[in-house]
């Protein structure tokens, strides 16, 4: 058996915890059906355990950083997706609206189980490529992720098809919503 090296006041405990979730993680991977979450996350939040990186950003598009935001809520990859084959678009609408309120797409968003957040806004936009062209012509709000801007404004992530990609800006929460808008969510 190996000999191991405890560092200052470590407890032995603390490698034999730290053991225990790494045997964890192991057989999630081997189960079947694979890794239930994120498993790029995973793979990415390892290798920074490794290089002794623990911080990794929750965002890449960090609001707080890159505009001087305030995350109000988020909930940030869950439900986790892997494949665009997943998701399907939601009509949020009732017959004869053109129109809602932010305060109701969130609402709605919350009883369709269709609140993805900003974390699912940029995991569709690293894989563009996958999301179907039928998607193109619409607008796709993010309401489970809400900031506060400078102007004390929510906001919420949005994807928008331009000039041949999708981008990610967002959209003022309280301006409301409009018909050719779907939100997203888990296909049954």
């Amino acid at each position: 058996m190996a000999e191991i090296f405890v560092k200052g006041d470590i407890s032995l405990e603390k490698y034999f915890e730290a053991d225990g979730k790494l045997a964890e993680i192991k057989r999630q991977l081997r189960q079947k059906g694979g890794y239930p979450k994120d498993i790029d996350a995973l793979i990415s939040h390892l290798q920074l355990a490794v290089e002794g990186e623990f911080t990794a950003p929750r965002f890449k598009r960090d609001m707080s950083k890159e505009a001087g935001w305030t995350l109000g809520s988020d909930v940030g990859f869950e439900p986790a997706i892997s494949s665009v084959d997943q998701l399907e678009l939601v009509q949020f609408f009732n017959y004869g609206e053109d129109y809602i309120s932010g305060e109701e797409l969130e609402k709605r968003a919350k009883k369709l189980n269709a609140n993805f957040g900003h974390k699912h806004a940029e995991w569709l936009l690293e894989n563009q490529n996958k999301i179907p062209e039928s998607w193109r012509q619409t607008f796709l709000p993010f309401p489970g992720t809400i900031w506060w801007d400078l102007n004390g404004n929510r906001r919420v992530s949005r994807l928008l098809w331009a000039h041949g990609l999708w981008h990610l800006g967002f959209s003022l929460l309280d301006n409301g919503f409009y018909s050719h808008q779907r939100l997203l969510r888990l296909s049954k």
